[in-house]
């Protein structure tokens, strides 16, 4: 977004800025798919999410959703660590293969 002059104090200020506080102040559901993580934090109160093709739900902003999600993931790093291990496994099987003599 661009910065715009506020005609009263001739201040540029950030028009994302005053959206944030608009949607801030909005006491109704809205909803909304954003990237932007900081914008997300400083407007949402509940989080949504669709993972493994079922919808999550959490109660707070992003930086909320991250503190409850982060417990979970740490559970599946062993299943990464397991994954990387066959994917190297199949790597290194396949370079034996490619470096083995035609015939």
């Amino acid at each position: 977004m661009s910065r715009v002059e506020n005609r009263v104090s001739g201040k540029a200020i950030n028009s994302m800025d005053v959206i944030e506080e608009a949607l801030g102040n909005y006491d109704r559901t809205l909803f909304f798919v954003c990237h932007d993580r900081r914008f997300i934090s400083s407007v949402a109160d509940h989080i949504m999410t669709i993972e493994n093709h079922k919808i999550q739900m959490f109660n707070g902003n992003y930086d909320d959703y991250l503190a409850k999600r982060n417990p979970a993931s740490e559970n599946g790093l062993g299943d990464i660590n397991k994954q990387i291990l066959v994917l190297q496994n199949r790597l290194s099987e396949l370079i034996g293969r490619l470096s083995m003599p035609y015939q």
